[in-house]
């Protein structure tokens, strides 16, 4: 059985050991940008959510994700996403952007590779350089 789920700063400290492996094995991209320091700082100020799968007790999958606010609507920005299970992540995406819709989000946005393709357009999304999708009404699609 998986869980999905933002990690609480409270817990990063016991979490973040996994966490920070994933990073190593998985976040190439990630860390041409973002220290693990820097994740790390991020999370515990509140500035990113972390969000979790695990399958038992095995970290599978970590996704780093953060608001953009403005005075008409604000956005729930997927920053990096690394792991493995492509069925998790499937169940992760829509996880998330429920979180989105009901936290009051416009627009759900995924940066990443393109390899996301063949996982975001059959649930909704439009590539425009980013995969974006419109949330202001939950679960339309």
């Amino acid at each position: 059985m998986s869980d999905i789920g933002i990690i609480s700063p409270d817990c990063l400290d016991s979490a973040w050991p996994d966490v920070a492996e994933i990073i190593r094995d998985k976040g190439e991209e990630l860390l041409k940008t973002h220290s693990p320091q820097e994740l790390f700082a991020n999370v515990l100020a509140r500035n990113y959510d972390l969000w979790a799968v695990t399958e038992g007790d095995e970290l599978k999958l970590v996704g780093f994700c953060g608001w953009e606010e403005h005075a008409f609507k604000k956005n729930y920005h997927v920053v990096w996403v690394g792991g493995s299970g492509i069925k998790l992540l499937k169940k992760a995406v829509a996880k998330v952007e429920q979180y989105a819709c009901l936290h009051g989000a416009s627009e759900l946005t995924f940066c990443g590779r393109f390899g996301w393709d063949r996982v975001l357009k059959p649930l909704g999304f439009v590539p425009q350089g980013r995969w974006s999708k419109n949330v202001e009404t939950c679960w339309k699609h």
